[in-house]
């Protein structure tokens, strides 16, 4: 939020490092999401998997339910980071910005 202080002032080089750290984030996030993702669909993934015999069948169906009842992937404050919550962060990060960039002067429509 302080680039777009920068911009309303005309200080457009100094703002750089935190523009870039503001463009970078989303991407990180989208990363942890898509893991968290990959994660929670292994067990389905497992349970594809047809054993030959009935011994192999129980340790896949344990193996199953060990994956599906931990909790795997990436958790910020107990918080699972998936696709739906990056994209409410973003959407509303920009939603802010803009609102704040538009009515401190930084933006401007022509």
């Amino acid at each position: 939020f302080t680039a777009i202080n920068d911009a309303r002032r005309d200080l457009l080089v100094p703002s750089l490092p935190n523009l870039a750290v503001a463009l970078l984030l989303p991407g990180v996030l989208v990363i942890l999401a898509s893991t968290t993702t990959a994660c929670r669909r292994l067990p389905s993934l497992v349970s594809l998997v047809e054993p030959t015999d009935a011994k192999q069948e129980t340790e896949f169906m344990e193996l199953t339910l060990f994956l599906s009842f931990s909790e795997c992937g990436f958790f910020l404050w107990d918080t699972s980071v998936t696709v739906g919550l990056v994209q409410k962060f973003l959407y509303f990060t920009l939603a802010v910005a803009g609102t704040m960039g538009f009515q401190s002067g930084a933006f401007r429509l022509k």
